[in-house]
């Protein structure tokens, strides 16, 4: 049985609002950005850092400095998966994917950077 006041056209388009899509999907790419801007801008003045006090590093703030280039893959992935996505779960796909990378990256950046200045502090004290 069917909804009287419901017309078939408003129900297709709620299902495939491009425009919202769109913006969500930006939103995502956006988002999972971040952490591979961050990682990028601050890199080269821990590596200076680093080099200064003469501390070891551990292995993720190795590959963290070393490898910060490659986060920037990530945004990409993020938009690859909103292509692939069926149309109606693209944009909160793609959103669910920006933010949870960017939950997950940003804080292992900043525990990578700051892991060995702990160790330092540990050291000394």
């Amino acid at each position: 049985m069917t909804n009287p006041y419901s017309s078939p056209i408003a129900t297709v388009e709620s299902r495939t609002n491009p425009s919202g899509s769109l913006i969500l999907i930006a939103l995502g790419v956006g988002l999972s950005a971040i952490p591979a801007l961050a990682c990028s801008l601050v890199s080269a003045s821990f590596r200076d850092t680093f080099a200064s006090f003469g501390a070891e590093i551990s292995g993720l703030t190795y590959v963290v400095l070393n490898y910060h280039m490659m986060l920037w893959l990530i945004p990409l992935a993020v938009a690859c998966a909103a292509k692939i996505s069926k149309p109606h779960l693209r944009g909160r796909r793609t959103l669910a994917l920006g933010l949870v990378s960017l939950m997950v990256l940003l804080p292992v950046c900043a525990v990578a950077m700051y892991l060995p200045i702990y160790k330092l502090g540990a050291a000394v004290g």
